[in-house]
């Protein structure tokens, strides 16, 4: 079984978007107390399927030239 970080360095992103993913039923996972555990070969799909949110807004302001 994996954690969130371990889980967040698959996908090459953070344990809180981890943590979100599994809160949205993105990614299953399984919690005892305050860890969560993840099944490795789930891991590893969720984070080949995993699509960062990052740059979605697009630039902040537009490029002077």
């Amino acid at each position: 079984m994996l954690t969130t970080t371990q889980a967040a360095a698959l996908a090459g992103t953070t344990r809180f978007t981890v943590e979100r993913e599994i809160k949205r039923g993105h990614l299953a996972a399984q919690r005892t107390g305050r860890i969560w555990s993840i099944d490795p070969a789930e891991a590893k799909r969720w984070a080949a399927a995993f699509t960062p949110y990052a740059g979605l807004r697009g630039p902040r302001h537009s490029p002077t030239q």
